[in-house]
């Protein structure tokens, strides 16, 4: 700390320093203040009045003979078309800030959900991991049909 307040009040006397040099932040340090930045602004209360508050609701619609959810997340200030049900869950679990417009943004943990929040997320959490093994066994299963050796199951030991 010394050191930098010296160089402060004596810039000209330090070896290299070069006035018509441009002074910039590291690549490094730019990548963390950006990725630190907004989690301090919301531990510090710029945004921390969403605390708890956080919520889901949802917008089914039938068309063309076929179903369609929408959800939106709110918050006291706003609500926005939720753009990925796993982007949300991944935010959850990594514990990022996300801004979502002008109005929302927050530290995806699940302290800043409500109770009827976090038992969406629950539910969507379970609902996508049923999907993904869905998907890994349908595409597993295709793979089989389409072969003619004989699938069997990994066993497990």
């Amino acid at each position: 700390m010394a050191v930098a307040l010296d160089y402060n009040r004596n810039m000209r006397s330090y070896e290299g320093y070069d006035p018509t040099r441009f002074i910039k932040t590291s690549s490094c340090i730019a990548d963390y203040l950006d990725r630190a930045t907004p989690a301090l602004r919301v531990r510090a209360g710029t945004d921390g009045d969403d605390r708890g508050s956080i919520d889901f609701s949802l917008e089914l619609t039938y068309d063309l003979g076929a179903w369609n959810a929408r959800f939106k997340i709110r918050g006291a200030h706003g609500s926005y078309i939720l753009p990925s049900i796993s982007d949300v869950l991944d935010n959850v679990k990594a514990g990022e800030y996300v801004s979502y417009g002008k109005k929302l943004g927050f530290v995806h943990a699940p302290d800043a959900f409500s109770a009827h929040g976090r038992d969406v997320l629950a539910f969507l959490d379970r609902a996508l991991a049923s999907r993904r093994t869905m998907d890994a066994h349908a595409q597993w299963g295709s793979a089989c049909a389409a072969s003619s050796a004989t699938c069997t199951s990994p066993r497990l030991r």
